[in-house]
């Protein structure tokens, strides 16, 4: 039971790489990972790991699932901090939002959503978006931020 638990999570760990980067990469997109679809890779990682280890890898990584979830954040690969920044601001215009930049983070809508970016390197970041004051402007303006990270090319 546990080696076809273990193929199973196997072959869930290989359909969601090939989901959420083989097939943005393969058409020279960024690879764009976000909320619901972050924590279940995450998951999917650590249930292959405790497969190999112990119960308390799967109650670390549901923990661990459950944090990326709540935080809204976003994995994106292939757009540099600049090009987000850009895109930020375009988003910020079509939506008619002001934006501001406050020590790093931006504030959009009158500060009802504050925008986090995290940089590892010159093309891998982390979005962290924290809603302050629910808005139907600030989904549409997050809606927006996506299509324009996922239309860029990668070079």
């Amino acid at each position: 039971m546990n080696t076809l638990s273990l193929i199973i999570a196997g072959i869930f760990f290989i359909l969601l790489n090939v989901y959420f980067i083989v097939l943005p990469l393969s058409k020279k997109r960024p690879v764009l990972i976000k909320n619901a679809g972050l924590a279940l890779y995450a998951l999917c990682i650590f249930s292959i790991a405790a497969f190999v280890s112990n119960i308390f890898v799967i109650i670390a990584s549901f923990i661990f699932a459950t944090v990326l979830y709540m935080s809204q954040m976003w994995f994106i690969f292939g757009v540099s901090k600049e090009e987000i920044a850009a895109t930020l601001k375009k988003s910020a215009t079509l939506t008619h939002s002001n934006m501001r930049e406050a020590s790093g983070d931006y504030l959009i809508n009158n500060d009802s959503i504050k925008i986090r970016i995290i940089c590892f390197n010159k093309k891998t970041e982390f979005i962290i978006f924290k809603e302050l004051h629910f808005s139907k402007k600030t989904d549409l303006f997050k809606e927006i931020v996506r299509k324009f990270i996922q239309n860029y090319l990668m070079k």
